[in-house]
């Protein structure tokens, strides 16, 4: 049967059941809202029970019960469930609505069952969903459902029987089931079992000790207390076995979140988030990579962190299993906040931090920068060659005018060419602009501000709850005129419309702002001082006076926009259509709007002296339709079972817009119109003054992508006493960026656990709470990114016929591969769980192999005569393995004073595995880990012409060994960079894998202490033996007759000056002519480096009760965090975690850490 046409019967299926069902759920509903209005006086009861059929559709079944008795009634515009209860009070008479029917039976009949109904939640009132209910003393027993109601039969006598009702996590009580046949039960939290119950795929909550594979819990608190623009950035050690990396964009700027190690060369190893069960389509603006500097920024950055409830980390193959494709990379469960049955509550909190730059790298500048390029430029030598071949390198200006070239020799840089040369800001010492000391790292950051406040009202009755919550966030970046704005609502509501009928709906939009220059928001006003790149700016340079005024009033007429919308709904409708056996249908939608415009004054072309505006409208939309029934059972309350069967559709679409237009009629017109831009008549003149060259002011460009995934899945879930488990799921995916017939694939995986503390023979020892060894096996694919790559894609040639463009294939594309599919990846999971003395310790062990094959490669193909000379395979193959380690401990528990310490250690491990052809990819050597270090090998410093190797070309003549051109050669004074290769040359080629930037291990420390009305959290996050490359340093050693500031101590330079420098660490200043010689890509200089930061400080304090009760609210907290206090390390740059993740090079590239503190008040009404 054709996939398209077996879909659309299924859905047309689960639409007519929903249909049927829905309609007979609306007669429960208006039956049980009716209002019944009844006076009787002394009548016989069953003339009553007329009395309600008659005015309503329910029927009487009388199970023996004596409706003789007399009675008085007078109900008006009662509920069926007020009268019921006043007309059987003070009788022998039990009764139960069923449907459409209302079953009368004895309350004290020995002989026969009684049905009892009830409702169990915890002490804040949410219903527990899986409680296990018990007839003590049989094995007749039940379980809670999604409102924690249940209903069960309890066998004769039921009067004397009693109820067990348990749930992990909380403290089992015993009821007497008396006469009662309605229970409304609470369950107290179990101090040694806290945390036991964990949000796992699809959102379901289960037992931690039933579930098969790991799943990490991350309280609200955890994230709340840390305010960050993106709040993913809190977890940030607080998780094992997940990296964290933020933008070099700044505030509000996208995170690279990896779970157990990068999984793809070419594509994405982000995992993936899902709110309330709705995956979420995480768009990123700006038109850039996560670690892009300009304006990349991500829809997850969007969600207020007070709005979450908890978030769960699903890590494994198994774990992951329903999401199948999606999921391959890991899964990030979130949970909102939600309304409950009860009193309205309300609440309010505000905080404000103030950030600065907690260090900057040490600068040389003023005098220090010019004396050192000045000397650096008169030291440049450039030898030439004799007449009988040798190389000399001149030692007068006389020599150097005798034996003159195009290039060379050279004496000193500013004699001995033949053209001028000369170095204005280094000569011009007494011109004001060239006579400063900017230290351009102050000048570009400041004592930012953060405001973030929220507000939150939640209630609702036992049919409806709610839950609004909005909030705004206002940070200004601590480099100067960068910034983020938020400001979003979010609304959940669960209704009851019938009585086995839910609906849960979530609406939420959000707007942010991260514009930059004039009339930009709130958080990026104009330029109030001149900002730069510090790496690159001469500190000669004027930061501010008259000059710099002058540059600022200029400067000031930049501007960018970047604003971004986005929309989420979410609408979920569960149908019990029998006891246990659930029909739910969601359907969602998420859009994305980011508008930008960027601005630049005339000032800032110095060749035509034209402004521009470049604008972007980006839009994304993801639809998303899932249906999933599921029937879960158990038998004799032993063995259980969980049945999952699914449909799930998905669409995303991405919109892009593009234009722009130069020379406009002022600085102050800022947005392309009709008229005034390239004139009157739209055209730029760009020639040279001899010769005119006209091009259009404008340009425009749009584009629009479009994928599907359609997935079908199945899981069957089975334990034995929460001894046994076993978990198998299979789900089959489909996408359209595969070639017609290789779209679908499977994804199958299995979980097996064993908690063998509950073995008879592990009793004694009474110091093992519990113990749980589980594994895991997994199939995940993964689809590439490029939505057109394997259908093949064209693009317009220059050429047009009769006006009609033609079009040629798209050489970026390669050749047309309709063969191209999924990687898969396959990983195996085993791990360890053991709590200790009561719970009071716990251990979670995990290790686990990935390897995943069929990655993109890109495969040069044979001849040289093709128009597209490659073609995109499925060649490539890499492995990661790795251990994660966790433990807590409640140090002090049942004392005054409270400590649990938490604490977690990852090590990963990865490695190229094979290619398509069998050579090595790009930088990735196979048999190696991946993302090596790539750096020169080095062996020290040349101290005469006799040490630089030569060899003979074609023509007999001596070449000394060089990079790019043959007659910049190695001089006395260089560094010595081994020629791998063997070429004669030192070239990207002569680089080697030295070492992996991966560290030997990382994680975080928490300690959670608590005494009376406070609270304190101390978090520390570590890195061990991590390799990096600090190469900032080097590149500023290179002369330069502009100058650029110096991150080395030039008053300690331990630089070569003769054959005696044996200890020398950098070559002589001087300026060689030679690409690398300034690359800092030297082995020798890379660093093993550790840290351990002090991440978070909190201090937090409850108001006194009695206070409390008297100013009218439930609860305050005042707050008190500091972030990033200090740091130790052996690093010999500014900050370790700054480093790039994927290269291990420090170049200052990334957005630095802010030290940060904050006062914060929560208010509950």
């Amino acid at each position: 049967m054709n996939k398209t046409v077996f879909f659309n019967k299924f859905r047309r299926l689960f639409g007519f059941v929903l249909t049927i069902s829905l309609l007979g759920n609306v007669f429960a509903a208006s039956a049980q809202n009716a209002r019944i209005s009844i006076k009787m006086e002394n009548v016989p009861i069953s003339q009553v029970i007329k009395e309600i059929e008659n005015q309503t559709r329910y029927l009487f079944i009388n199970k023996g019960v004596d409706t003789k008795n007399k009675v008085s009634i007078n109900a008006v515009q009662k509920t069926i469930q007020d009268v019921l209860a006043q007309l059987f009070a003070g009788t022998e008479i039990a009764y139960r609505i069923d449907e459409s029917y209302i079953i009368l039976t004895k309350k004290n009949d020995a002989g026969n069952p009684v049905s009892v109904t009830g409702k169990i939640r915890d002490a804040k009132g949410n219903p527990i969903v899986g409680a296990s209910i018990l007839v003590q003393g049989t094995t007749i027993g039940v379980s809670s459902d999604a409102d924690g109601a249940f209903a069960l039969q309890v066998p004769p006598p039921a009067a004397d029987r009693q109820l067990e009702i348990s749930f992990i996590g909380y403290t089992p009580v015993s009821i007497v089931v008396g006469s009662r046949t309605s229970f409304e039960i609470t369950l107290e939290e179990a101090a040694s079992e806290i945390e036991q119950v964990v949000v796992t795929a699809l959102g379901i909550k289960r037992s931690e000790k039933a579930v098969a594979y790991n799943v990490q819990q991350i309280k609200a608190e955890d994230i709340t207390t840390v305010k960050d623009a993106n709040f993913i950035n809190s977890l940030t050690g607080k998780v094992a076995g997940v990296t964290i990396n933020a933008s070099s964009s700044g505030v509000g700027g996208a995170s690279k979140v990896v779970l157990r190690g990068n999984k793809s060369i070419s594509q994405s190893s982000n995992a993936l988030y899902i709110i309330d069960g709705i995956p979420m389509y995480n768009f990123g603006g700006g038109g850039g990579t996560e670690f892009d500097s300009r304006g990349a920024t991500e829809s997850i950055a969007d969600l207020n962190p007070e709005d979450i409830e908890s978030m769960s980390v699903l890590t494994g193959a198994a774990a992951a299993a329903l999401y199948g494709s999606q999921g391959a990379n890991g899964v990030i469960l979130i949970t909102t906040k939600k309304g409950q049955a009860g009193k309205a509550r309300f609440s309010a909190n505000f905080s404000y931090s103030a950030s600065w730059l907690p260090a900057a790298p040490d600068q040389w500048g003023g005098n220090y920068e010019r004396r050192y390029h000045l000397e650096a430029l008169y030291n440049t030598l450039a030898p030439y060659k004799t007449a009988d071949g040798t190389w000399k390198l001149p030692e007068s200006y006389e020599e150097v005018y005798e034996n003159r070239q195009d290039k060379g020799p050279m004496y000193n840089w500013f004699w001995g060419t033949t053209r001028p040369q000369n170095a204005i800001a280094l000569q011009d010492s007494l011109n004001s602009f060239y006579n400063n000391s900017t230290h351009w790292w102050k000048q570009n950051y400041q004592v930012a501000k953060v405001l973030n406040a929220n507000l939150q009202a939640s209630g609702g009755n036992e049919n409806v709850r709610y839950m609004i919550g909005a909030g705004y966030y206002d940070e200004e970046g601590i480099a100067v005129n960068t910034g983020f704005t938020r400001f979003n609502v979010l609304t959940n509501l669960t209704a009851m419309p019938a009585k086995k009928l839910r609906m849960d709906g979530q609406f939420s939009l959000t707007y942010s702002d991260r514009s930059r220059g004039s009339n930009a928001g709130s958080n990026a006003s104009k330029m109030e001082s001149i900002t730069s790149d510090p790496t690159d700016t001469p500190t000669l340079l004027p930061g501010g006076g008259e000059v710099g005024r002058m540059m600022l009033q200029q400067l000031n007429e930049t501007s960018e926009k970047n604003q971004s919308y986005s929309a989420r709904f979410n609408l979920v409708l569960d149908y019990e259509i029998i006891r246990n056996l659930h029909l739910k249908l969601s359907a969602g939608v998420d859009f994305n709007q980011q508008n930008q415009n960027i601005f630049k004054p005339k000032a800032l072309d110095p060749t035509y002296h034209f402004s521009t505006s470049e604008g972007t409208i980006a839009r994304d939309i993801s639809l998303i339709n899932e249906n999933l029934l599921s029937y879960n059972f158990s038998i004799k309350n032993r063995h259980n079972f969980d049945v999952l069967l699914g449909l799930s559709f998905q669409k995303d679409q991405s919109f892009n817009n593009k234009g722009s237009g130069s020379n406009g009629p002022n600085d102050h017109v800022h947005y392309v119109g009709a008229q005034g831009w390239g004139g009157d008549n739209g055209l730029n003149n760009v020639g040279d003054g001899t010769k005119d060259l006209f091009i259009s002011a404008f340009t425009y460009l749009s584009n629009f992508d479009e994928e599907r995934l359609n997935s079908y899945f199945g899981r069957v879930t089975y334990n034995f006493k929460e001894k046994y488990m076993l978990e198998a799921t299979l789900r089959r995916d489909g996408s359209s960026v595969f070639g017609e017939n290789v779209r679908w694939a499977t994804f199958p995986s299995v979980a097996l656990g064993w908690a063998f503390s509950e073995e008879p023979f592990m009793k004694r020892f009474y110091w093992l709470s519990f113990a749980k060894i589980r594994g895991s096996w997994g199939v995940s694919g993964q689809k590439f990114h490029q939505p057109y790559l394997a259908h093949g894609l064209l693009s317009p040639d220059r050429y047009t016929f009769h006006g009609n463009v033609g079009m040629l294939p798209n050489t970026s594309a390669g050749v047309i591969n309709k063969n191209l599919s999924w990687e898969e990846t396959n990983q195996y999971d085993v791990g360890l769980d053991i709590s200790l003395l009561d719970y009071r310790f716990k251990v979670n062990l995990d290790y686990y192999y990935r390897y995943t094959k069929g990655q993109l490669n890109r495969i040069t193909l044979p001849g040289n005569t093709q128009y597209l000379n490659f073609q995109w395979q499925n060649g490539m193959a890499i492995s990661n393995q790795g251990i994660e380690l966790e433990l807590i401990a409640d140090i002090f528990r049942e004392t005054a004073v409270q400590w649990r310490m938490k604490f977690n250690l990852s090590r990963n491990w990865n490695r190229f595995e094979k290619s398509a052809d069998g050579f090595d990819f790009n930088s990735q050597i196979i048999g190696r880990p991946l993302h090596q270090l790539m750096v020169f090998k080095t062996d020290g410093f040349y101290n005469s012409m006799d040490e630089v190797p030569k060899y003979y070309t074609a023509n007999k003549e001596v070449q000394l060994i060089y990079d790019n051109d043959t007659r910049m050669v190695y001089l006395p004074g260089a560094r010595k960079l081994v020629d791998l290769n063997g070429d004669g040359r030192i070239t990207a080629a002569d680089k080697y894998a030295a070492a992996s930037p991966l560290p030997k291990a990382h994680g975080g420390f928490i300690n959670e202490i608590r005494w009376k009305n406070l609270d304190l959290n101390i978090f520390f996050n570590y890195s061990i033996g991590r390799h990096a490359l600090k190469i900032y340093d080097d590149f500023s050693l290179k002369p330069d007759a502009s100058s650029v500031p110096l991150f080395a101590d030039v008053t300690k330079l331990n630089a070569w000056s003769s054959a005696a420098s044996t200890q020398a660490a950098y070559p002589k200043p001087q300026g060689y002519g030679l690409h690398y010689q300034y690359s800092g890509l030297f082995d020798c200089d890379i660093e093993k480096v550790h840290f351990l930061r002090l991440k978070q400080l909190t201090l937090g304090y409850n108001l006194e009760e009695k206070i409390v009760r008297k100013i009218g609210i439930s609860s305050a907290r005042f707050f008190v965090t500091a972030e990033n206090l200090f740091l130790l390390t052996n690093y010999s740059g500014i900050d370790p975690e700054l480093i790039d993740p994927t290269n291990g090079m420090d170049n200052l590239a990334s957005y630095p850490l802010p030290r940060k503190f904050t006062v914060g008040l929560t208010v509950n009404f």
